[in-house]
C-alpha cells in the first residue's frame, strides 16, 4: 500500500495542499479539501499521516460511527495503527450493564498516551464527552515486571482502586482473584487475563491463562495495568461526596 501513497503524493493537488499545509508554520486556519472519492479519501488521510513532521497520534473526526470503522479499516490497510473512540452511553439507573464500550475507550486513551497508535477516529459527540483526564490515567496506570518486587496485598488494594471487581474465579475483564500467593487478573488493555504467582514479594513467574479451562498459556516478562472505569471516585473524595449527596 505505500506506493499507492507515493503515486498519490505525486498528484498536483496534493503537492499544493502539502505547501499551503507547511506555510501555515503553528498558525491556526482551516484548509479545505473536496472532490475526493472513497478510496482517494483514505489515500489522502495516508499520504498526510506520513509527512506529519511529529510522530504524535492525530484525530480524525468522521459523521458517524459506521464511518469511523470503515475508514479505520482502510487506513489499517495502509499500515497504520488506527483506533475507534466511541461514544459513552451514560446509565442513570442501578441496572446491570457491559462496560465493553467504556474498557474500548479507556484502551484508546491509553494507546494516546503510551503513542500504541497513529491516529484516532472518532464522532463529534464521543469527541466532547468528559472523560478521565491524562494525568488521572497515568496513575491509576502501572507496569508490571516480573524481575521487580511487588506487594500482592498492595497491588489488590490498587485494583481496587482502579475499579476491579473482586471474584472467586476470573471470566471476564475488570475482575481480580487472589488464591495465597496467586493472583489473576483482567485489564482491558489484554486479550488474556494475568496469572501471577508470588513467593513472599518476589514475582515467581507470570502467564497468560485461559478463561474456560483456566490453564497456563505463554510465559510474560511484563505488562500493564490500566482502570477499568472512567470515573474513578478515590477515597479522599467519597466522605465529601456522600456528605453532598445526604
Amino acid at each position: 500500500m505505500n506506493s499507492v501513497i507515493s503515486v498519490f503524493k505525486k498528484e498536483k493537488n496534493y503537492k499544493d495542499f502539502h505547501t499551503a499545509l507547511t506555510r501555515r508554520k503553528g498558525k491556526r486556519f482551516p484548509l479545505l479539501v473536496s472532490g475526493l472519492c472513497e478510496g482517494a479519501a483514505a489515500a489522502f488521510y495516508a499520504a498526510v499521516l506520513s509527512d506529519r513532521a511529529k510522530a504524535v497520534p492525530a484525530l480524525l473526526i468522521m459523521p458517524s460511527e459506521k464511518e469511523c470503522a470503515r475508514f479505520a479499516a482502510a487506513l489499517q490497510d495502509y499500515g497504520l495503527r488506527a483506533v475507534t473512540y466511541t461514544l459513552r452511553d451514560m446509565v442513570l439507573q442501578n441496572i446491570v450493564a457491559s462496560h465493553e464500550f467504556e474498557y474500548e475507550r479507556l484502551d484508546v486513551l491509553d494507546a494516546i498516551l503510551t503513542e500504541r497508535c497513529d491516529l484516532v477516529l472518532t464522532t463529534p459527540d464521543a469527541a466532547m464527552q468528559y472523560t478521565m483526564p491524562p494525568a488521572v490515567l497515568q496513575k491509576l496506570t502501572r507496569r508490571i515486571s516480573a524481575d521487580n518486587p511487588c506487594d500482592p496485598e498492595e497491588l489488590c488494594d490498587f485494583l481496587t482502586s482502579c475499579g476491579y471487581s473482586h471474584a472467586e474465579t476470573v471470566d471476564s475483564v475488570g475482575q481480580y482473584s487472589r488464591r495465597g500467593g496467586i493472583l489473576d487478573l483482567f485489564p482491558p488493555n489484554l486479550k488474556m487475563p494475568v496469572r501471577i504467582e508470588f513467593f513472599d514479594c518476589e514475582i515467581d513467574r507470570m502467564t497468560h491463562f485461559d478463561i474456560i479451562s483456566q490453564r497456563y498459556s505463554e510465559t510474560i516478562d511484563s505488562f500493564s495495568i490500566t482502570p477499568v472505569r472512567e470515573v474513578i471516585c478515590p477515597p479522599a473524595a467519597r466522605r465529601p461526596l456522600a456528605a453532598e449527596i445526604s
